[in-house]
C-alpha cells in the first residue's frame, strides 16, 4: 500500500510535465518556448515538415508635429511564416508562427493524417491549414498567389509622444483539385495560410481541352499522334 501511494504521485508529475502550455513545445528532451529565435527552434526540432510565409507585418509610429524634429514617423516591417511539425503518427500538428525571426505562437492542429491520395471528394472546413490538407488530398493540380489582403490589426494606441498602427498583409492562396472525369474542379482559397472557402469550378473533361488545342493548330488528332 505505501509503494502505491508513492507510485501515485510520480504518474501525476509526469503527467502534468507532457502538459506542455500553448506557448511551448517540447522536442524529444528539448523545449522551445515563444521568444525562442528560428535558429533556436531549427536546432532543437530540426527541419519543420512544412513552412510557407503568411505575409507582412508592418507597425508605424508618427509622433506629434514639431518644429524641432526632423523625422516624423518610423516604421518595422516583419515577414510572419508559419512552421509546421509532424511529430509521428498518432501526434498533432504542431503549428509555430513567427514574426521577423522570433517565435510569437505555438499552436495544436489535427491529428496527423497518412492519407495524401487522389481525393475523389472532400471533408474540409474553413480554419483547416494547408498541410492537413495535403496530407489528406495530396498536392492540388494548380496553385496561384491571387493577392495580399490588407488590414489593421490593431487601429493604434494614442500618446504625448504619437500614434502607432500595425497592419497585416495575408497572402490569399487559391488551390485546384482535379477530381477525375465527370466531376467537378474543387477550388480552395486560403487566407493567411488558413482554408476561407471551397467552391467548385467547371466539369472535368479531358477531351474538351484536347479538341481545343488541335483546332487552335489546325490539326486532326490522328495527325497529332503519328509521327
Amino acid at each position: 500500500m505505501r509503494k502505491l501511494k508513492l507510485l501515485v504521485p510520480i504518474a501525476l508529475l509526469t503527467l502534468l510535465g507532457s502538459a506542455l502550455p500553448g506557448y511551448a513545445m517540447r522536442c524529444g528532451s528539448k523545449l522551445v518556448s515563444t521568444g525562442d529565435t528560428k535558429a533556436e527552434v531549427y536546432l532543437k526540432c530540426g527541419e519543420p515538415f512544412f513552412s510557407e510565409e503568411l505575409g507582412i507585418e508592418t507597425q508605424t509610429f508618427k509622433r506629434p508635429y514639431s518644429p524641432w524634429r526632423s523625422r516624423m514617423s518610423t516604421s518595422t516591417t516583419r515577414i510572419i511564416e508559419q512552421w509546421t511539425y509532424n511529430q509521428g503518427p498518432g501526434s498533432f500538428w504542431r503549428i509555430l508562427t513567427f514574426k521577423g525571426d522570433t517565435l510569437v505562437r505555438i499552436d495544436t492542429g489535427d491529428r496527423v493524417h497518412s492519407g495524401n491520395s487522389t481525393p475523389t471528394f472532400f471533408l474540409v472546413s474553413r480554419g483547416d491549414t494547408k498541410v492537413e490538407i495535403l496530407t489528406k488530398y495530396g498536392e492540388p493540380a494548380f496553385r496561384e498567389i491571387v493577392s495580399y489582403d490588407s488590414s489593421i490589426h490593431r487601429p493604434g494606441n494614442y500618446s504625448s509622444y504619437g500614434r502607432s498602427r500595425t497592419f497585416i498583409e495575408k497572402k490569399v492562396e487559391r488551390w485546384t483539385y482535379d477530381l477525375g472525369p465527370g466531376k467537378f474542379l474543387k477550388i480552395l482559397t486560403f487566407r493567411g495560410g488558413k482554408l476561407v472557402s471551397v467552391t467548385e469550378g467547371e466539369r472535368h473533361r479531358p477531351n474538351h481541352y484536347l479538341k481545343c488545342l488541335l483546332k487552335k493548330d489546325n490539326l486532326t488528332e490522328r495527325q497529332r499522334v503519328t509521327p
